[in-house]
């Protein structure tokens, strides 16, 4: 658990570490969340650490200063053959009003080889500020083949007391059809008729 810890709270640092680029809204400022791309320099020191990014996706999140915002809530929803069979994580961090409001979110999936099925999951919320983390083993009840990751693109809104996707793993893709993700859950059907999606999920309040 140490070495994962410190992994991600390194690729963190670097993120974090960067200047905050001007989001540029036509409208009224909002809550954003996007899918964070890493730099070439930071996937080269993921590699050196010996952690690959395709097992690691990660997200930063602008709240508007003026949000009421008051916590975020990570979590990964489990779903076999499309009906809803866990939930992993709940891992919560409280917007304070002087804190910085850009925040990093990752989720970490790791299989572990000792343990047949076994996959260990790390969530952490972190700014400036500092940052909150949890870590879930979670046993699938069997082997699948052809699996895949995807996530959301482009900028999207946080709005308070709505859940949204932001990526999901896939095991049991056997049509070897990729399926694109979408922020709002009901959206996703096509993507549920997958064997087992593990749904990234984020929650406002």
């Amino acid at each position: 658990m140490r070495k994962i810890t410190y992994i991600l709270l390194v690729v963190i640092f670097l993120v974090s570490c960067k200047k905050d680029e001007t989001l540029i809204l036509i409208k009224e400022k909002k809550s954003i969340l996007e899918n964070y791309k890493m730099t070439k320099s930071e996937m080269n020191t993921l590699n050196m650490l010996g952690e690959s990014s395709e097992k690691l996706a990660i997200y930063k999140l602008k709240l508007d200063d003026y949000t009421d915002i008051q916590s975020l809530e990570a979590k990964i929803k489990v779903y076999s053959k499309g009906k809803l069979v866990h939930t992993i994580g709940g891992i919560a961090i409280t917007i304070l009003k002087d804190n910085d409001k850009t925040y990093y979110l990752t989720f970490k999936r790791q299989l572990q080889h000792e343990t047949k099925n076994t996959y260990e999951w790390d969530i952490i919320f972190a700014n400036r500020n500092g940052h909150s983390m949890g870590q879930t083993l979670y046993k699938q009840p069997d082997q699948t083949k052809m699996s895949f990751f995807e996530q959301i693109e482009g900028k999207h809104e946080i709005v308070k007391g709505e859940e949204m996707a932001l990526g999901a793993f896939v095991e049991g893709n056997d049509s070897m059809e990729s399926v694109s993700i979408l922020p709002d859950l009901k959206d996703n059907e096509r993507l549920f008729k997958n064997k087992y999606v593990y749904l990234l999920c984020l929650e406002a309040k």
